[in-house]
């Protein structure tokens, strides 16, 4: 049927009524879930939550149960179900060079002792030597997550504005 011999009213009358079963049902909840391959999760009975404007100012107080957060989950451009995620933990070692413990060690050869050494991204990007340092970048510590890692910039940051 060509869209043009379609009545407008019923047309519109029936996307009123689809939105309203979708919003206003749990079926229409579960529909919309569903489509978007989204879970939604209530809000928990032992916490408080604050509902607060851009400036953080509390503008109300929602009970737990009107709370529902939705999770999804976007993998190089697939929406997949969170349910098809599995996590684990990477291992971490020790840097041979400053001791911590990290997941991104690198095996580099020293030059001086022609010795392989586990070495963190950042002693790499800072080893005197030229050729370590050119396997090193700064740029991986700066997008890195791990932000309980001794190196990572924001810990260097949050140090300046303690000081403060």
């Amino acid at each position: 049927m060509p869209p043009e011999t379609i009545d407008n009213t019923c047309l519109e009358a029936y996307v009123a009524a689809y939105q309203k079963w979708l919003t206003t049902t749990p079926a229409g909840a579960a529909h919309a879930l569903a489509l978007l391959q989204l879970q939604a999760f209530r809000g928990a009975d032992d916490k408080t939550y604050y509902l607060v404007d851009e400036r953080g100012c509390v503008e109300d107080q929602p009970r737990p149960e009107d709370v529902w957060m939705l999770q999804g989950l976007v993998v190089s451009g697939r929406f997949i179900p969170p349910v098809g995620l599995r996590v684990s933990e990477k291992d971490r070692s020790e840097c041979s060079s400053c001791g911590i413990l990290t997941s991104c060690l690198k095996n580099v050869r020293d030059p001086h002792d022609d010795r392989l050494k586990s070495l963190c991204n950042y002693c790499i990007s800072h080893s005197e030597s030229p050729r370590i340092r050119d396997e090193g970048n700064l740029s991986i510590c700066e997008s890195c997550t791990v932000t309980s890692c001794g190196h990572h910039p924001a810990r260097a940051l949050r140090r300046v504005y303690a000081s403060r």
